[in-house]
């Protein structure tokens, strides 16, 4: 930001309220660049200063004026300009009637009205005869010299109409129509004579020309881009439409020196920027489609600002021209500064309020200090002289006598336009760039910059946002101090004029009498309301509830915002009281009576209002003494007693001011969640009950029911309410407990409200305004400015199209008496971003409910327009990925309302997404609207979302491209179908599983734009995406080799292309160049194939994908997807039986890990993508586990640390629970003697991991769960290391240890006991120095059979619920005592006794028997089992006939007491 600018704020901190100039230079130079305008000379009507017009920028900051008409020899005639060249006076006085004729030769204009062929008349304008195209002169024109009084009177006329059209064109007309007076002035014509209104009326033409910009589209726009045209809201093209010849650009210049092939070369050029751009317009936000539907009539566009800065500039020559001449005819007034305030107010720029309030301090010093006395150049001064902070100046008494130039004092009219410029100078407020950027080669360092700049440029914004609320409260304060009657302050003529102190010791300068055309009025108040709900934004600073400004140190800012108390919405609130109050204590002093002649001006005792008193005063002084008391108990001796006081206000507050109450609460919904709570109170309870209820004494209008319904809508977060952990905090705290659903809900209740009261009030006459109930337009003239411009977030747009005349509106929109379409599309917008549902059949009921209303009502302003279609497209498309549509049973309701006859009802179509769409489709086409390609897009990319009935989606996509283009033929539709619709349809039929029609239906089509683009139809050639489209439809379809082809046939033609080595040869005229998608289609799909060979396929298009690469394409690269797609083929695709399917895949990973490594940022990227890349990872090493490989857990190892590495940068790749499962799995499936110890190590990792975590209040991603043990007792187990009984029965106090500390996931159940036992069992076999297995030592084999003892008796005593012995538990047991080799027959003996207590459990299963027998000889098996209750006899002997064998014992042979809880499945484990 400028220093001037800075240094004025801080003047207007201390309530200064005049701007010295030196401040003006940068108020239009924000962002370092001035504002440029129109080319000079199409815009002036005397020829310029040559310095202006080879900059062509605009003169007003140097104290330039725009134009000053010739001298002349005759008395009336006016000075010349200063910029006016002396050498061309003489010559361009004798010859302005041929330049007339010769600049007017190839203007357009549309004469289809009397004011457009009188125009055209007295300018000399060619005119279209009858139904001729050939132009001709006019016949009728009046010479220069000729125009007599009556015709300058008509001028003035004609003026006022092409002001009243309120576009450019009309408001360069009006300067034509001024310039005709003032040539004729400088030809001597002594009865023609220029006045102040002609200059107020092209001020106001100027004004009225301005537009309030979409957010973001005016303020922060190039320089570069701003010359490119008209069209793109920038300077006017080198051939104006009316004949002037602007400055031509440099590009134009160097252009008439070049050849004819190098002309043409550059037309080409810019020929695909247009096209570029043009396609871009397919993303654009949908309210910008109707401006899209408009282009080729569309109105000529001004930079931001720039119509404002042209009437500065004629204002401040029309006051130099009077003080220069001392005309009467030419002085300013209060009409023409209040014109070019309210062109600032108009204008939506950020210095808007500083620059208006410029005009008041000059209109202010004019009044009180005499005519003539204004400084040069506009500079005033000393500020610090001029007002105080009460904004009277110190000066001003010894000046009472002498209070000069009355036609300028400023009324009420003034300072609302000021406050109301103060207002929309925030429109824009975040979207313009105080200050560029900073530039750094670095990109960690650039991202980081403009993100702090981004802060900045909010804080900026906040700052003026607030500003303007605090200069909107000090105006308000201004004129209270003015215009309300003081007894300390307005003294009596008899008083000595020295200045007294208050009660509060503040010093008081009396005057004469104050100033009741500077008192404020409802619509001041609402001005100053509506700059405090605009600075409800500036709270995302200030109190930090914006994501942007959320930072760390939460509590310092809420601690900040707590000791500011800054609540705009609260303080709006607080005025309207006090207005009530004020209200109440002036009724209460003066009575009803009283009230009335304050109001009527009776008790004005200013001499403006002498006649009127002398006339009334009969009236007045016939009542009695009685009468006057009981009015007000008034004495009759004080003149000034119906005068309000400071604290006093003559009118009540209205619907204009409540709605600016409603405005407030509804902007701060955005951080308060109550804030809709307390606006639909305000509604329901103050305005919608009656006065004698309790209610308020004013009725709401239809945009008080708006701003409520938007206060709800703006609280929505736009997030899906299902499936969030914070769901249960966003809720409470960001939006009040209430879901965005329930936010909408409430709205439409508020809806149902306002239709009601329209459909009460619909058949009422509106007349113009009201007496003030209703929130209407100030009575104020043309000059007033409207201050309930509440809509700043949608701009409204107009629902018809333009014609060529500017012809006037028969009805216009009124935001206070008729329904408003932005309402409706306020919903739509909430349905589109709540993501926890399927509303697509409520936006196709809200839009019948539209319809519906604007029949009934016969109120075209509620009839949806192209944004309400387009919004109700996207949440169609959004909702028709889901099966169970919620359009199934609203097309069985309309079905069922419309009857059986319906012809509709009789046909189903299955895909109720897509009739939807299209039936918007014809919605649109039976309303004469011209639907877009956006809105065939969005039909198109809901046929694409259709889960079912994919061969239909294709075929129904199919039918809307032909229809599009039958449209197109027959003039229906202005564009026809791009590149953009046709790849949809063929995304269409990619998707719909038909392997012989999809391919040969998607190369038709791309034929059939091949052929459409030679036939010279624009944005139709096909481009990547489209290639893309017709590869995926063979490959998706099974047609894998076809799609490779195809692939390869694209590498083939760019690589051999000749113009690829030309210099300045766009990308546009080569070959389709593939990029990363169609490789990795082509591999995914060779990938998933069935056949071994897919993965060598794959593997091969990986290689020439690398080769592409580095052939001078750096853009096309692998991506994770290419190797992860292979990877996936050899670990869990076809490709993993062969036998070296593991080794493939870890080599391409350790390639892929090496070219990261390189700078290829993309193979891992920083977010996880469609693919996880931790499956890369996990996929490797489950590929050597499932195949028992030796070295599974050192590859496994290898890759954690790589994964741990890489997840310092790469948050996906942080190693997680499921990571360490995999390798878990690899050291349980390797069998390495170190297998056990590496497993441990890692589980202890991971419960150190869990430990920090739980100490910083956060949740761990390596959670140890029940797998990760028994997998780490299964490494100990099928280990041969001497310890294994140890290592196992460790993990097992592990996993109890942690259960204990909170760990519900590590609970241990009878798996990991019986892994105990089963390393106890195999405890007999070690490795030894040699890596061979051998015999373990007697000793290692009791103690192995101890700890199986212990764990096998803690089993025993339930540790847990529902964790006792089994049959796996007992089996292996027994394993235990027949495996290792114990002393004394102790395991005979052990095994024996175990058995005994399985039977008597139930629990003997063939795992048990199978375990005993091999336990013990087969004469003590067989004494066993009888021992326990069997009959060995009855079923025959059980031994051999040597007694040394023994004959097979089936488990069916068993008592059934043995083994009755055994269950039937559970055979061997």
């Amino acid at each position: 930001m400028h220093r001037g600018t800075k240094q004025w704020r801080r003047r207007a901190a201390l309530g200064c309220l005049l701007l010295s100039t030196a401040a003006v230079s940068s108020l239009l130079n924000r962002d370092g660049n001035p504002i440029r305008l129109m080319g000079a000379q199409a815009l002036s009507i005397s020829p310029l200063h040559p310095s202006v017009a080879r900059d062509g920028g605009p003169a007003f900051a140097s104290g330039r004026t725009p134009y000053i008409p010739h001298t002349s020899r005759a008395s009336s005639a006016l000075p010349a300009s200063r910029l006016d060249d002396p050498s061309t006076n003489t010559r361009e006085q004798t010859r302005t009637s041929n330049v007339n004729q010769q600049s007017n030769k190839d203007s357009n204009l549309p004469f289809d009205s009397w004011l457009d062929r009188t125009t055209a008349r007295l300018l000399n304008i060619p005119y279209d005869k009858v139904a001729r195209h050939r132009r001709q002169q006019h016949h009728n024109f009046i010479p220069l010299g000729q125009l007599a009084p009556d015709d300058v009177n008509l001028i003035t006329n004609l003026m006022t109409s092409h002001a009243r059209r309120s576009t450019v064109e009309s408001a360069m007309l009006c300067e034509r129509l001024l310039k005709r007076v003032v040539d004729e002035v400088n030809a001597g014509n002594t009865g023609v004579r220029v006045n102040t209104k002609m200059y107020t009326v092209a001020m106001d033409a100027w004004a009225k020309s301005q537009r309030r910009p979409l957010p973001g589209s005016g303020a922060n726009v190039d320089k570069e881009k701003r010359n490119k045209g008209a069209n793109v809201g920038g300077e006017r093209s080198h051939k104006g439409p009316y004949g002037f010849e602007g400055k031509p650009s440099a590009k134009q210049k160097e252009a008439q020196h070049l050849s004819r092939q190098q002309r043409r070369h550059l037309d080409r050029q810019q020929e695909r920027q247009e096209e570029r751009q043009r396609q871009t317009q397919l993303q654009l936000h949908p309210q910008l489609q109707e401006q899209q539907q408009q282009h080729s009539n569309a109105p000529v566009r001004m930079p931001l600002g720039a119509a404002a800065q042209r009437v500065h500039r004629i204002h401040r020559a029309l006051v130099e021209i009077y003080q220069e001449t001392g005309d009467e005819s030419l002085a300013p007034s209060t009409i023409s500064y209040n014109a070019a305030i309210n062109a600032w107010s108009k204008s939506y720029h950020p210095s808007a309020g500083e620059m208006a309030e410029l005009l008041l301090a000059e209109m202010l010093k004019e009044w009180r200090f005499g005519e003539g006395d204004v400084a040069e150049e506009g500079r005033l001064g000393d500020t610090s002289q001029v007002v105080d902070e009460a904004g009277v100046s110190a000066d001003s008494t010894a000046a009472e006598d002498r209070r000069g130039n009355e036609r300028v004092k400023p009324d009420v009219v003034t300072f609302t336009a000021v406050i109301d410029a103060w207002v929309k100078c925030t429109a824009l407020a975040h979207d313009y760039h105080y200050e560029q950027p900073s530039e750094d080669s670095s990109n960690k360092t650039a991202t980081a910059g403009y993100v702090s700049w981004k802060r900045s440029q909010a804080a900026d914004a906040d700052e003026l946002t607030r500003q303007a609320a605090g200069r909107a409260k000090q105006l308000l304060d201004l004129m209270i101090t003015m215009g309300h009657y003081d007894p300390e302050r307005h003294s009596n003529e008899d008083d000595d004029g020295q200045p007294t102190t208050d009660s509060n010791g503040n010093t008081v300068y009396p005057l004469k009498r104050c100033e009741p055309g500077m008192r404020p009025n409802c619509y001041t108040y609402s001005a100053v309301m509506n700059a405090l709900a605009k600075s409800c934004s500036a709270l995302r600073v200030h109190e930090g509830m914006g994501s942007g400004a959320w930072t760390r140190d939460q509590r310092t800012l809420k601690s900040a915002a707590r000791e500011e108390q800054y609540d705009p919405a609260q303080e709006a609130q607080n005025m309207l009281e006090n207005m009530i109050v004020k209200h109440g204590r002036y009724k209460e002093r003066v009575g009803e009576g009283g009230i009335w002649k304050a109001n009527s001006g009776l008790a004005r005792g200013d001499d403006d209002w002498t006649t009127l008193q002398e006339e009334d005063d009969v009236a007045i002084h016939s009542k009695s003494k009685e009468e006057e008391h009981s009015d007000g108990d008034a004495p009759s001796d004080d003149p000034n007693w119906f005068e309000p006081r400071p604290d006093e206000l003559t009118f009540p507050p209205n619907t204009i001011n409540y709605n600016s109450v409603l405005n407030a609460w509804s902007r701060a919904s955005r951080y308060d969640p109550m804030a809709a709570e307390r606006a639909e109170q305000i509604l329901l309870e103050r305005m919608e009950r009656r006065h004698s209820d309790g209610g308020d004494a004013v009725e709401p209008d239809a945009l008080s029911y708006s701003l409520v319904v938007h206060a709800w809508l703006r609280g929505c977060r736009g997030l899906n309410d299902g499936g969030s952990r914070n769901r249960a905090y966003r809720k409470s705290k960001r939006s009040g407990g209430l879901a965005d659903r329930d936010r909408i809900e409430r709205a439409l209740q508020i809806v149902d409200r306002l239709e009601a009261w329209a459909r009460k009030t619909h058949l009422q006459k509106w007349g113009g305004s009201n007496d003030g109930s209703s929130g209407g337009a100030s009575e104020e003239g043309d000059s007033s400015v409207d201050v309930l411009d509440t809509f700043d977030d949608e701009p409204q747009y107009s629902t018809g199209r333009q014609s060529s005349s500017s012809s006037y509106t028969v009805r216009q929109h009124n935001k206070a008496r008729d329904l408003d379409v932005e309402v409706y599309n306020s919903i739509l917008v909430a349905y589109a971003r709540e993501l926890g549902g399927d509303h697509a059949a409520n936006v196709m009921r809200l839009l019948d409910r539209m319809e519906t209303l604007a029949s009934e009502l016969d109120m075209p302003s509620v009839m949806p327009n192209y944004r309400s279609y387009n919004v109700a497209l996207g949440v169609i498309a959004n909702s028709a990925t889901n099966a169970d549509t919620s359009l199934k049973k609203y097309y069985r309701d309309v079905s069922d309302k419309n009857g059986p006859n319906d012809r509709g009802s009789r046909r189903v179509n299955p895909l109720y997404a897509g009739k939807a769409a299209e039936s918007i489709l014809d919605r649109m086409l039976s309303a004469l609207m011209r639907p877009d390609a956006f809105t065939f897009a969005s039909v198109l990319n809901t046929y694409q979302r259709i889960p079912n009935g994919r061969l239909e989606s294709a075929l129904a996509a199919d039918a809307v491209v032909r229809g599009m283009e039958a449209l197109h033929l027959r003039g229906l539709i202005d564009e026809p179908p791009d590149v953009f619709h046709y790849t949809m349809v063929c995304a269409c039929w990619s998707r719909s599983g038909e392997q012989g029609v999809a391919g040969e239906r998607c190369s038709e089509i791309l034929k059939h734009m091949q052929q459409r683009h030679q036939d010279g139809f624009p944005r139709v050639r096909p481009n990547i995406r489209t290639m893309n489209a017709v590869i995926d439809s063979h490959a998706y379809n099974g047609r894998i080799s076809e799609a490779e082809d195809m692939l390869l046939g694209l590498v083939d033609n760019y690589e051999s292309s000749a113009a690829r080595s030309m210099d300045g040869i766009d990308d546009e005229e080569l070959p389709v160049r593939p990029d990363s998608w169609s490789f990795n289609t082509v591999i995914q799909q060779w990938a998933r194939a069935r056949s071994p060979e897919g993965g060598q396929r794959a593997e091969a298009l990986l290689g020439k994908l690398m080769a592409f690469h580095h052939d001078g394409n750096a853009d096309v690269r692998p991506d994770e997807r290419s190797f992860a797609y292979i990877i996936y083929h050899y670990t869990k695709g076809a490709g993993r039986m062969r036998p070296d399917a593991p080794d493939r895949a870890l080599k391409l990973l350790r390639k892929m890990l090496g070219m990261y490594k390189q700078g290829y940022k993309d193979l891992l990227p920083s977010s996880q993508n469609k693919t996880n890349p931790i499956f890369a990872f996990t996929s490797v090493v489950d590929a050597h586990s499932v195949l028992r490989r030796s070295d599974s857990g050192l590859v496994g190892d290898e890759l954690l640390k790589a994964m741990t590495s890489l997840g310092d940068n790469i948050e996906a790749l942080r190693p997680n629970t499921y990571v360490c499962l995999s390798v878990l799995y690899g050291w349980s499936s390797c069998g390495s003697v170190d297998a056990g110890e590496r497993a441990t190590a890692l589980l202890e990792r991971m419960e150190e991991d869990m430990a920090r975590c739980a100490e910083r209040g956060e949740e761990s991603i390596m959670r140890t769960t029940q797998r990760c043990y028994i997998l780490s007792q299964t490494a100990w187990a099928r280990s041969p290391s001497p310890n294994k009984a140890e290592g196992a029965l460790k993990v097992l106090n592990m996993m109890e240890a942690t259960y204990r500390n909170g760990n519900r996931d590590a609970r241990p159940y009878t798996q990991a006991y019986s892994m105990v036992l089963n390393a106890c069992a195999f405890s007999d076999l070690v490795q030894d120095k040699t890596c061979r297995l051998v015999k373990a030592t007697p000793q290692q084999q009791l103690k192995a059979f101890h700890i199986a003892e212990l764990c096998f008796d803690r089993i025993q005593k339930e540790p847990y619920p529902n964790v006792f012995p089994n049959s796996v538990i007992y089996g292996t047991f027994i394993k235990c005592c027949g495996r290792l080799a114990l002393p004394d027959n102790l395991g005979e003996e052990t095994a024996k006794k175990a058995f005994g207590e399985c039977c008597q459990a139930g629990l003997v299963s063939d795992f048990v028997l199978t375990q005993l027998r091999y336990a013990l000889p087969p004469e003590k098996f067989v004494d066993v089992l009888a021992k326990n209750g069997m009959d060995v006899d009855e079923r025959g002997k059980s031994l051999s006939r040597d007694g040394k064998r023994l004959r097979h014992v089936k488990v069916s042979d068993l008592p059934s007491e043995w083994k009755r809880w055994v269950k039937p499945h559970v055979k061997n484990t």
